[in-house]
């Protein structure tokens, strides 16, 4: 993970556990897969509208990149409290 998106996902956890919002969730957290392919797809779509035109190569390398080597992850933990779901803006 990038140092910078390390330190933006430290900070909004110190913000949560500050306002008392975070706390430990019984184990297994439930997940649904659903999320993950949905928030790819977005990905990819947004990628698409936005190279196609212009740089369709780069477009595709961005796309399998997200495909083969992305994992997105919760900013706030599912362990943490955290709910499943696809919440795309800048946090």
């Amino acid at each position: 993970m990038p140092k910078r998106e390390f330190e933006k996902k430290a900070n909004k956890l110190k913000e949560l556990g500050d306002q008392g919002l975070l706390y430990k969730a019984q184990n297994p957290v439930s997940r649904n897969p659903a999320v993950t392919r949905e928030y790819r797809q977005d990905m990819i779509k947004r990628i698409w509208n936005q190279y196609e035109q212009n740089n369709p190569e780069f477009g595709k390398k961005l796309i399998d990149r997200v495909t083969k080597r992305m994992q997105p992850d919760h900013v706030w933990k599912l362990q943490l409290g955290g709910l499943d779901n696809v919440k795309i803006k800048n946090f």
